[in-house]
């Protein structure tokens, strides 16, 4: 078993399904309680990852795991909720489905950014996800400022996601996009770019998964902040409800507190495992 999945008690569909179809989770079975629909991120580690299976014969398993296991079953469980997970491997396809009230509640989305219009926001944003600058330890002085990174060439991963302001900020920087990290961290290595710019958690797993954490610098301060909401569909027919539920969750410290704590204790996790692992030799 992976270390994602050691990490991560993920939701896992227990029906086997055709290779074609869409994943639904079903969590609880009693059918008397109201069934809620949810969803999340489908391609963001640490906020979620969904991936579908093969098991021959033409047959296939979907597969959830996400940092926000643990929140929403204790929402839903608090609230007497019966929740339904939907997965897609089209993410933008499934935040259409929430907008259009087919799902309900949406677990990590930016403010202010044009894929989630139509949602409503609960108050307070459960966690900030910060952006931050990945470097080799030599070359840490040359980024004093924010200015210093128009000057230099960067990279970013292909499945990073931002909001649109943070998104909006980075097309006046000189970046490579890429979608392997081994080859976007060899790239850093040899010099083909001068730093990295990430979301932090994403940075930290996709580092630690090739034994890099140790070895590369990451900035002490967030270039930006991007706090992660829920997000409720408006076209919900239990969206009053909902919002009231929500908000009087999150409202609670406790809560987003419990939540940072998870957030941290896998960030260490990930540390940990990766100093047991032998990095790649990076060479031209």
């Amino acid at each position: 078993m992976n270390f994602w999945k050691k990490i991560f008690t993920a939701a896992v569909l227990a029906a086997v399904l055709p290779q074609t179809a869409e994943a639904v989770v079903d969590f609880n079975p009693n059918r008397q309680q109201k069934t809620v629909g949810y969803t999340s991120f489908m391609d963001y580690p640490p906020f979620g990852v969904y991936n579908i299976r093969k098991l021959g014969y033409g047959q296939s398993r979907a597969e959830y795991a996400s940092i926000f296991t643990n929140m929403i079953n204790d929402f839903f469980q608090t609230n007497s909720l019966h929740p339904e997970f939907i997965g897609s491997t089209d993410y933008s396809d499934l935040v259409r489905r929430v907008r259009a009230g087919d799902v309900d509640i949406i677990f990590g989305i930016y403010y202010g950014t044009k894929i989630y219009d139509g949602l409503d926001y609960v108050m307070p944003a459960i966690i900030d996800n910060p952006v931050t600058i990945i470097m080799l330890p030599e070359r840490v002085g040359e980024i004093k400022q924010l200015s210093d990174l128009k000057k230099l060439k960067g990279g970013r991963f292909a499945d990073d996601r931002f909001s649109d302001y943070v998104n909006g900020e980075l097309e006046k920087l000189n970046l490579l996009s890429e979608s392997d990290a081994t080859e976007m961290f060899k790239k850093l290595y040899n010099k083909k770019v001068d730093y990295i710019i990430a979301s932090y958690y994403l940075g930290v797993i996709k580092a630690s998964k090739l034994g890099l954490r140790s070895k590369l610098s990451f900035s002490k301060q967030a270039i930006w902040n991007m706090p992660l909401f829920i997000g409720v569909s408006k076209a919900s027919k239990y969206h009053d409800s909902l919002m009231r539920s929500l908000i009087l969750y999150i409202e609670k410290k406790e809560n987003r507190d419990k939540f940072a704590r998870e957030l941290q204790d896998m960030v260490r996790k990930y540390e940990q495992e990766s100093q047991r692992i032998v990095p790649p030799v990076f060479t031209e």
